[in-house]
């Protein structure tokens, strides 16, 4: 809900006092995990470097973001899977209700697309199809492992969302998003001859983002793709000239007189805002993310974060941890052993137990 318009209502103060609220929920929630589960030498060496690159950055993103993942580590994927399904099910729900009570707008704050309460299209579009791929899950109860389940009701709302998507509010980026998962779960076999282009994926789309920002007047091809991405590629050829690339980012804001401040395309935006270190941390843990369930064989988890992955090259919804989980399997990635088919509550528990 703190991307609908609702955060527009909400002065920055308050804004602030949330994100403190939010900051101390997570740290009780963990200290609360401590009793079942005491602490172990990888949640001493993940805290560590948190508080390392947030005393450098002074980025509150990172300590939110950090201490989160550090409550994700004690559940198994089964339980983060359904925690995301069912919170972004309610909190749409929520806003589209808002929105047709006539608390928030039907329409972007722009007048521009129907958002149902959010502040841009591309939101509402990202979280049907994120809910239209997450509803087919199937998740065993003794392992891990998933599987898609399809009947006649979440076939109805998968066709629904891509009629919606694709006719409606056109956000081809999340139409797209569905008919990736859906096409790549039905040929993964395919997937063991690109193993290694999987494991970099993450890597590959930032260098030729970041490679097609900086030289858009340069190669015709670029205007084409720019058209397809609806101009993405030519807002980061502004940014990167006029917002250099640093170690920690920049703290200045998004240019409000640049194409109503819009700015999308999670690897150029974090790179830039947030700095090449902190974009390189998610990048390789992503990367590894990549490669263990490549490794343990998890498939449709895996076709799901390269999903995001892709989605990331022009929306922002990769890293932020308040609309995916793609932030929070990227720091996930730095836990050993994680990422095992055998990866449920208990299993998890005794894993960091022995090790």
């Amino acid at each position: 809900m703190m991307t609908s318009q609702l955060n527009l209502q909400i002065s920055y103060n308050i804004r602030q006092i949330m994100t403190i609220f939010f900051l101390v929920v997570f740290i009780l929630l963990y200290l609360v995990s401590l009793i079942i589960e005491p602490f172990q030498l990888v949640d001493v060496c993940f805290f560590l470097l948190i508080l390392f690159i947030f005393f450098l950055s002074r980025k509150n993103y990172v300590i939110n973001a950090g201490t989160l993942t550090l409550v994700y580590s004690r559940l198994s994927i089964k339980d983060i899977i359904s925690n995301c399904k069912y919170s972004i099910l309610y909190s749409t729900l929520a806003v589209v209700f808002l929105s047709l009570s006539g608390i928030l707008n039907i329409y972007d704050p722009q007048g521009t697309g129907l958002s149902l309460g959010f502040n841009n299209v591309n939101q509402l579009g990202f979280y049907l199809a994120f809910l239209a791929i997450l509803f087919t899950f199937r998740i065993g109860e003794q392992n891990s492992m998933i599987t898609l389940k399809y009947n006649r009701y979440n076939i109805t709302f998968l066709v629904f969302v891509v009629i919606f998507e694709f006719l409606i509010i056109q956000d081809n980026t999340a139409g797209v998003m569905v008919l990736f998962f859906y096409l790549a779960s039905l040929f993964k076999t395919i997937a063991n001859y690109l193993k290694p282009l999987i494991i970099i994926l993450p890597i590959v789309l930032t260098i030729f983002a970041y490679w097609a920002g900086f030289h858009y007047f340069q190669y015709h091809f670029l205007e084409t793709i720019d058209s397809i991405v609806t101009r993405r590629i030519f807002i980061w050829n502004h940014y990167l000239t006029n917002f250099p690339l640093t170690k920690f980012g920049t703290n200045r804001q998004a240019d409000p007189n640049f194409i109503n401040g819009a700015f999308d395309g999670a690897y150029i935006y974090y790179g830039i805002f947030y700095g090449i270190v902190i974009l390189s941390v998610l990048l390789i843990g992503l990367a590894l993310t990549n490669y263990k369930l490549v490794k343990s064989n998890q498939v449709i988890l895996l076709i799901l974060i390269i999903s995001l992955e892709i989605v990331g090259f022009s929306e922002n919804a990769l890293f932020a941890y308040v609309q995916s989980p793609g932030l929070i399997f990227a720091f996930l990635g730095y836990f050993p052993g994680y990422f095992r088919r055998d990866n449920t509550i208990e299993e998890n528990t005794l894993y960091r137990r022995r090790s």
